[in-house]
């Protein structure tokens, strides 16, 4: 065996000991979540969809499209959400996307240019 092929073994086992740990992990909360980015804007979110008329996966992001926060200007953030549901009762499709300005002080200032 080369030393190549032992650290992909070894990669490959973590990964599959890992796959328990997130499973459990996912059931016990309802989703797996990770922020980066300048102050946690940048979020991937995958959760659990348990409602009366739909079930299934849902996955969140947010990036940052334009961040003047440097020179108080606003910081731009993208947002998608979109759905893999296997129970649909009302038929349409829930995937959407937004874009929203923020300054500083945490307030608002509409959609994105």
């Amino acid at each position: 065996m080369t030393p190549a092929s032992c650290a992909l073994g070894c990669g490959l086992w973590l990964i599959i000991m890992l796959i328990p740990a997130v499973a459990f992990t996912f059931a016990a909360q309802g989703e797996l979540k990770w922020t980066r980015g300048p102050n946690d804007l940048v979020e991937d979110r995958l959760f659990l969809v348990n409602e009366a008329r739909a079930s299934g996966l849902g996955y969140f992001s947010s990036r940052v499209t334009r961040d003047e926060s440097g020179a108080g200007g606003p910081v731009c953030v993208q947002t998608s959400v979109a759905y893999w549901l296997w129970r649909n009762e009302e038929g349409s499709d829930q995937n959407t996307r937004y874009c929203q300005c923020y300054i500083s002080n945490g307030s608002v200032l509409g959609d994105c240019p």
